[in-house]
């Protein structure tokens, strides 16, 4: 007996998996860090170092002190622990040591040349530094050439091929892909749910942006504990999700799944459930 697809349609959203801070609490932090590096310059001063060089040397003062504690495993300032926030990529992931390089580089070009020359100087460079932030990724042009999230520490469950097994763990409920880009990989369902796109923002099965009949936010899938099954949903995806009799559900329609039975979303990535 085939998956049984099912017509209800409901509104779907997605809870965001990496959550970022609030532009505020940003704004705070950066005010902190900057205080020691101005302290050290005071000392610099007092010590003797020429005026004329006192732009540089903040500079690399600055862009040393945040990079130092940003590369580190804490992926944090003093002040960014303090107000609960620290750097990451879209997988959760730890920043390379260049990509913190180039954040705090850009940071600082824009930030420090109004407070040598005018407030007013710096103003059009800090408003094309944060003309993204009020987007929907919530990102400085700084955060954005360095591919930087700053979050406030929630991090939802996310897939990647690494975190995946070769075969299905004893008891425990998910799809294996027979065939296309991640072959031979087992994807738990655990207690959360799996959302499948070319989305690195929004979904935790990433398939590359080029992958042919995927959409950016494709479907999910979810455990019911009531029926013991798991149930998929597409999202509104532009090719639909089939199932392996035939049949196609789109746009918010739904189809109960149960052991062996099986899916494919673009053009041959098959999965097949695993109970």
């Amino acid at each position: 007996m085939g998956s049984m697809p099912l017509k209800e349609e409901t509104q779907h959203t997605l809870p965001p998996l990496i959550r970022r801070a609030g532009f505020w609490r940003r704004m705070a932090a950066s005010i902190l860090d900057f205080v020691p590096p101005v302290i050290i310059q005071w000392m610099f001063l007092y010590l003797g170092f020429p005026k004329s060089k006192m732009f540089l040397s903040l500079f690399f003062l600055c862009l040393a002190y945040e990079t130092v504690f940003e590369v580190c495993s804490v992926q944090a300032t003093p002040a960014k622990v303090l107000f609960g926030l620290h750097l990451t990529n879209s997988y959760g992931k730890s920043l390379t040591a260049l990509q913190v390089l180039i954040r705090n580089t850009i940071k600082y070009l824009f930030i420090l040349p109004g407070l040598f020359f005018s407030w007013g100087y710096m103003v059009p460079f800090l408003l094309l530094d944060n003309l993204f932030v009020f987007g929907r990724t919530m990102q400085p042009l700084h955060d954005k050439a360095a591919k930087a999230i700053v979050t406030d520490n929630v991090i939802i469950f996310r897939l990647k091929p690494s975190d995946t097994y070769a075969w299905p763990p004893l008891n425990t409920a998910g799809i294996q892909c027979v065939s296309g880009y991640y072959a031979g990989k087992f994807f738990p369902l655990l207690e959360s749910k799996i959302v499948m796109g070319r989305s690195v923002q929004n979904c935790n099965i990433v398939f590359p942006d080029r992958t042919r009949g995927v959409s950016a936010i494709h479907c999910e899938l979810m455990w019911d504990k009531s029926s013991q099954s798991i149930v998929l949903r597409d999202l509104g995806s532009t090719y639909g999700t089939v199932l392996d009799h035939g049949t196609r559900i789109k746009d918010g329609q739904m189809a109960v799944l149960r052991a062996e039975h099986g899916f494919t979303i673009g053009e041959d990535n098959r999965f097949i459930v695993k109970m």
